[in-house]
């Protein structure tokens, strides 16, 4: 939830000593109804959560959500937006090696697994019809599409399908905390311990370096 909070520090209001404006009034109400949303996706997924659960846990009345958000979905689109700018900034800020770029995301779920799980509910809800943002969503999965077929032009990356490996990574570094039953019975270890993140580490490392080699 780390992740996800220092997002909604925008909405907050910082100073409380001075009277709140409307729109800022507003921010801190939307802030804290995003807040009560995510919690209760993570616990019954879209089709699970129920609005006037979320109002209640965020203690507003169920008419300033549909005001605000419009719907439940409304609600998961904007969480779903508030999280595209988190991985946008981390698409600005990875490392420019693969090795480090795929230790840099593993640590970036490890921080914020709480999405993983959300992502995990879409999945088993997917029919196949479009999904929350699904424009915006993919929109932002370009640039590194794009950054790999760059390397491969320049020969920094092996010739294969670029879409094809980005999908890869994300499941190299996804998989783990997604799946932490599997984790541990075929590596031994819990997915939160610090001798599996060590691990994971050193493999990413050499897997990297490997796959580069080819």
């Amino acid at each position: 939830m780390a992740l996800y909070r220092r997002i909604l520090t925008n909405y907050l209001v910082r100073n409380q000593t001075v009277p709140e404006s409307p729109k800022r009034d507003r921010a801190r109400t939307e802030s804290v109804i995003l807040e009560a949303a995510l919690e209760e996706f993570l616990k019954y997924g879209r089709a699970g959560a129920r609005i006037d659960r979320i109002a209640s846990a965020a203690g507003v009345n169920k008419a300033n959500i549909y005001h605000y958000f419009g719907s439940k979905d409304g609600l998961l689109d904007a969480l779903l937006t508030n999280k595209l700018g988190a991985v946008n900034e981390a698409r600005d800020t990875k490392p420019a090696s693969l090795a480090e770029s795929l230790v840099f995301f593993q640590e970036q779920q490890y921080a914020d697994a709480e999405w993983i799980k959300l992502a995990t509910w879409e999945a088993l809800e997917y029919t196949g019809s479009p999904a929350i943002a699904e424009d915006e969503r993919s929109a932002a999965w370009q640039p590194l599409v794009n950054g790999i077929k760059q390397q491969i032009k320049e020969g920094k990356v092996p010739k294969m399908d670029a879409a094809q490996l980005q999908l890869t990574w994300v499941a190299i570094v996804t998989f783990p905390i997604a799946f932490p039953q599997f984790t541990k019975m075929i590596t031994g270890l819990g997915v939160d311990s610090s001798e599996f993140q060590k691990r994971r580490k050193q493999f990413l490392r050499r897997f990297a370096d490997a796959f580069l080699s080819e």
